[in-house]
């Protein structure tokens, strides 16, 4: 199957200053060396982060994701739970068009933003309730590439945004049942 995509997470729960703190490592991708280089990287990673003085005595607390704490001790360290996403807020790579020079950029954020300023000076406001979404993979290095657009148009031109590689994206198509922009399938 060529549509294959994958996503590795390792979660790690150490001590740092006498709180129990996790590390997160996350990889994605679309090739099967590309699987086989995160898990390495990821075994190279749990091995520098893994403090064997740290783990819990037994192999039943040892596979719990969440370390066993004393009850009372638990809900004092547990952090607050927090959105991820800052309300209305949009972070990575950006196609945007400025309402007020019709032109088009392309931007990468690399914290959640709700404005971006265009070069003719206006400030375009951005965030969840006016982007949607876009997905494409690219044909020369076959990484999945995905962003949020303010586009409102029936399709996005190709080339109006290039993979990280540098290699020009394809035309992207408005996909109402999923409320995306995908690529053109072919028939």
């Amino acid at each position: 199957m060529d549509n294959q995509k994958f996503r590795v997470n390792l979660t790690i729960y150490h001590t740092a200053g006498g709180v129990m703190s996790p590390t997160t490592i996350v990889f994605s991708g679309a090739r099967r060396d590309d699987l086989s280089k995160a898990l390495a990287l990821l075994a190279e990673a749990a091995d520098g982060l893994w403090n064997p003085d740290e783990a819990p005595a037994d192999d039943a607390a040892a596979q719990s994701v969440q370390p066993d704490l004393p009850a009372e001790t638990a809900a004092a360290e547990e952090p607050k739970a927090e959105s991820k996403r800052p309300e209305n807020r949009v972070k990575g790579m950006l196609l945007v068009r400025c309402p007020e020079c019709h032109g088009r950029f392309v931007t990468v954020a690399r914290d959640y933003v709700s404005e971006t300023g265009c070069s003719c000076g206006h400030k375009v406001q951005l965030g969840k309730s006016n982007t949607t979404r876009f997905e494409f993979t690219c044909k020369a290095c076959n990484k999945l590439n995905y962003g949020r657009t303010n586009i409102d148009e029936a399709d996005i031109p190709a080339g109006s945004i290039s993979c990280f590689c540098g290699v020009p994206g394809p035309e992207l198509i408005w996909r109402p049942d999923i409320r995306e922009y995908r690529e053109k399938e072919e028939v």
